[in-house]
């Protein structure tokens, strides 16, 4: 009896090891152990041991704390930003202010405030002489005074100054009344400059300039000042953009932005 179970279950043995052998390799075969793998047959042995838990390189990893990676490239991306503006031209070049074209004119006698004026300009670097002004080829600013220091007014000064200094940076109008640039500094090209005693009561005022280059972006600034030769702190400035026209156009007639106290 006992022989005749071990040949029953010998032959189911059998019998199963048959049916795995030409079963389909896609599926497994009733009974197996289903690895969860399919058996395709890619033509590589395939080692199934134990996974590989060892190290992978996957190249250089930044480390988060040491900043940004090294690219080699320099990260000084310039000077530091100091908030001053460099107005003359780099030493070196053919002229590093005005005063080096060789045409500087003194300041008028009666006036303290005015700088010294020049014919010829320094533009980025370079000397140029624009054509002047004909003696009919007047500019003329009217503005009124805006707050009540028009009543301690006694002189104005007007100055006109080409937009580009020395360097080539290009100056507005709120550049000069805010940054209280030093006029007499030699790296402002300065056109021309005068005072007039004010004779006139009210609150409007016209300024004429003359007599400076022709063709030239310029700052036509008028200051006005409590006594009669411009000798204390200015009371109020205005400034008018313009662009001076050609020799022999005429006058020209402007309205420019009112006169204010400049600030603190």
């Amino acid at each position: 009896m006992l022989l005749r179970v071990a040949r029953r279950g010998f032959a189911t043995l059998l019998l199963g090891a048959v049916t795995a052998c030409s079963s389909s390799p896609s599926e497994p075969a009733p009974g197996a152990l289903d690895t969860g793998t399919p058996l395709v047959d890619t033509g590589v042995i395939e080692d199934l041991g134990a996974p590989d838990t060892g190290p992978v390189d996957l190249g250089e990893v930044p480390d988060p704390d040491m900043g940004a990676p090294d690219t080699g490239l320099p990260r000084d991306l310039g000077p530091p930003d100091t908030g001053v503006v460099d107005l003359c031209a780099p030493v070196g070049s053919r002229c590093v202010e005005a005063r080096a074209c060789g045409t500087e004119r003194p300041a008028p006698t009666n006036c303290d405030f005015c700088p010294p004026d020049h014919r010829t300009l320094c533009v980025q670097g370079r000397c140029e002489m624009p054509p002047t002004l004909e003696v009919g080829d007047v500019q003329e600013v009217g503005f009124q005074v805006e707050g009540s220091f028009f009543t301690e007014l006694r002189s104005l000064v007007g100055v006109v100054m080409a937009q580009q200094s020395s360097g080539g940076v290009r100056l507005t109008c709120d550049d000069v009344i805010r940054s209280s640039f030093d006029l007499s500094g030699s790296c402002l090209n300065v056109m021309t400059s005068r005072l007039i005693t004010i004779s006139q009561g009210g609150q409007t005022f016209t300024f004429t300039f003359g007599s400076f280059g022709a063709g030239v972006e310029v700052l036509l600034l008028v200051y006005g000042f409590g006594d009669s030769r411009a000798s204390t702190t200015p009371l109020g400035v205005t400034c008018t953009p313009h662009v001076s026209g050609a020799p022999g156009t005429g006058p020209v007639r402007l309205f420019g932005a009112p006169m204010r106290a400049p600030p603190p």
